[in-house]
């Protein structure tokens, strides 16, 4: 059993269905046991909203992707600026989500 831990997941997009549903117990079940996830995507898509909705915050880099920009605003209760996201330069990002206590950079 493992408590009190940071798990980084990246390129979420490779995880098959089986893998993924077991880090969505993660996402269910760790707060429980202080377990914090980050998980990396290109993609926000790649997420089921279930996920999501389990999430925090999200950080989010540049991208001119109309499809992933739209997903977002469907997806956050905040407005999100479209041209500030396709703006942002290399490590920079913008946070949206409840712990908002990142800040743009």
């Amino acid at each position: 059993r493992i408590h009190n831990v940071n798990i980084f997941i990246d390129e979420f997009a490779f995880f098959n269905h089986l893998q993924r549903e077991k880090i969505l117990n993660l996402i269910r079940y760790g707060r429980q046991k202080n377990i914090t996830l980050i998980i990396i995507t290109r993609r926000i898509q790649e997420f089921k909203l279930e996920f999501i909705s389990q999430y925090d915050t999200i950080l989010v880099f540049n991208t001119d992707a109309e499809r992933d920009i739209e997903y977002l605003e469907r997806i956050v209760d905040e407005k999100v600026d479209k041209e500030k996201i396709k703006k942002l330069k290399t490590f920079e990002f913008l946070v949206y989500g409840e712990k908002n206590y990142l800040k743009y950079i």
